[in-house]
């Protein structure tokens, strides 16, 4: 499901030939989105906010998370290749 634009679900991520059957991609990317959603979170409760529906879906990837320029997780955090929406 494509939502934001540019972004996918990390189910759909996951089904992405560019990361599907690729061990490497696929860890690359988990500690990509485990280090941009716990930065996001606590960025969240701090301010006072929970969000209180996260799951697979409504975490949206930007695939360029991917790319080799990207190595560096404060430059994933503050490009926002990860984020959390709410459909709701």
């Amino acid at each position: 499901m494509e939502g934001l634009d540019g972004y996918r679900s990390l189910p759909d991520t996951m089904q992405h030939p560019q990361v599907k059957g690729k061990p490497d991609q696929q860890r690359r990317l988990m500690r990509v989105v485990r280090a941009c959603l716990t930065h996001q979170l606590l960025k969240l409760h701090q301010a006072g906010y929970v969000h209180g529906d996260i799951r697979p879906a409504n975490i949206m990837v930007d695939l360029h998370c991917l790319d080799d320029e990207c190595n560096n997780v404060e430059t994933l955090i503050e490009r926002r290749f990860v984020q959390v929406v709410d459909w709701d």
